[in-house]
């Protein structure tokens, strides 16, 4: 018995230290994915607003959607613009507005037909990322993929609209998955640390059983007379040429007898 309870000790410790290892391993792949996720939500973001088409003040600049969906205008009072082709070029220049407010800027949009269209209020996203700093002001849906023609009138020349998607769509998702991946690194790193410190009781520890039952385990059953005294040295088989021995019960206690005797019983034959 005492065996086959080495041999599941040994077990265990096997067991164990592969549960150890793969939660070591786990919690590497899980913070590899966070820092990936987090530095991709990171690039894209910055992707995301250099991408914003540039429309400088004064001019009619053609944008062409590639898509229907909703885009947003925004005022961008630091940055950095290139060099621009068309009827109203514009050199290469870094800006930048120390203004108190927002300045007033006027924007018109209109498709190929020469058609309006209705621009909606908005104050919101806001970026600054890259040297680059800007505010939403307008939005539109737009319901046709083509090419549109965007007018940007201000008092204020120091300020471009940038016209585009929203830079913040699913960078929120991606940094929430980043959290979530390191929060499971970090449970997982806990894991096999406190696993690794859990010593197993050697085998045969002085005050300690060698096995003890799981829950619901039924205990071992030692085997029949495992504690039972030993036998009294009989002499059997008797020797050669002797009767065998006969027991003869203990005698007994003095004063025992029938009633009114006033004697002990002899003993019974044998």
């Amino acid at each position: 018995m005492a065996m086959a309870y080495g041999a599941y000790g040994s077990e265990q410790q096997r067991t164990g230290r592969r549960s150890r290892v793969i939660a070591a391993l786990l919690a590497a792949a899980a913070l590899v994915l966070a820092l990936v996720l987090w530095f991709a939500a990171g690039k894209r973001y910055g992707d995301a607003v250099a991408d914003l088409a540039p429309a400088p003040v004064g001019c009619d600049t053609t944008l062409e959607f590639d898509g229907a969906g909703t885009y947003t205008f925004f005022v961008e009072t630091k940055g950095a613009i290139e060099a621009l082709d068309g009827d109203c070029a514009d050199d290469e220049r870094d800006y930048d507005y120390d203004g108190d407010a927002l300045p007033r800027v006027s924007i018109t949009l209109r498709d190929d037909s020469g058609d309006e269209l209705d621009l909606d209020r908005v104050t919101e996203p806001t970026y600054d990322r890259g040297g680059a700093r800007g505010e939403a002001v307008r939005s539109v849906n737009i319901e046709e993929a083509g090419d549109y023609t965007l007018t940007v009138d201000s008092n204020v020349d120091e300020v471009v609209v940038r016209v585009g998607r929203d830079p913040g769509a699913g960078v929120t998702a991606m940094r929430i998955g980043a959290g979530v991946a390191l929060l499971l690194a970090i449970g997982l790193g806990v894991l096999a640390i406190v696993g690794g410190r859990r010593q197993p009781v050697p085998l045969g520890a002085p005050g300690q059983p060698a096995w003890q039952p799981a829950p619901g385990q039924p205990a071992p059953v030692a085997p029949p007379y495992a504690n039972a005294p030993p036998n009294p040295p009989y002499a059997w088989p008797p020797q050669q040429g002797g009767p065998p021995p006969r027991l003869s019960p203990p005698p007994p206690p003095s004063g025992w007898g029938r009633p009114g005797s006033g004697g002990p019983l002899p003993p019974p034959r044998p």
